[in-house]
């Protein structure tokens, strides 16, 4: 998974986003994509947001409309069938969507071989990989984030 080419062109869709961002997946992956928008937020201070398929079937899919940047995750198994439907709904409504995953239409992809269970594992890689591209084309230092330190005293 070292190649940087997909997500530098993820970097370059996003770049002239509306400051949103939203990621969505299902099951495995929704940790997952919960993470790639907080790496996205952390780095470039782009409002980001992960959401659960199902979760944003109801009331926030009106975010849809406003043509928001939204990357679903996906990867074969239970759970992708409804991310992929979510995906053509979303489209239909106007979001603009990208997929990352082993599935049909990704636009960054890792191994279709890797069991389910190392899929969010992956997916977190390509989404640390997509904030690091993304804060580099925006020219900010993705390892020293505005307002972000290393150590939150609570």
């Amino acid at each position: 998974m070292n190649d940087l080419e997909p997500s530098r062109e993820l970097a370059g869709w996003l770049a002239g986003a509306d400051h949103r961002f939203a990621t969505v997946a299902r099951g495995l992956l929704y940790g997952a994509a919960a993470e790639c928008a907080l790496k996205v937020e952390e780095t470039t201070s782009i409002l980001s947001t992960g959401f659960s398929s199902a979760d944003l079937r109801h009331g926030p899919i009106a975010i849809a409309s406003t043509g928001i940047p939204i990357l679903a995750l996906a990867h074969p198994g239970p759970a992708s069938e409804d991310v992929l439907e979510l995906v053509t709904e979303l489209r239909r409504r106007g979001a603009a969507v990208r997929l990352a995953g082993p599935v049909p239409g990704n636009s960054v992809d890792w191994p279709e071989r890797a069991p389910e269970a190392f899929a969010p594992v992956l997916a977190v890689v390509r989404g640390q990989q997509l904030a690091l591209e993304l804060a580099r084309r925006l020219g900010l230092d993705p390892d020293s984030p505005r307002g972000l330190t290393k150590v939150t005293i609570t």
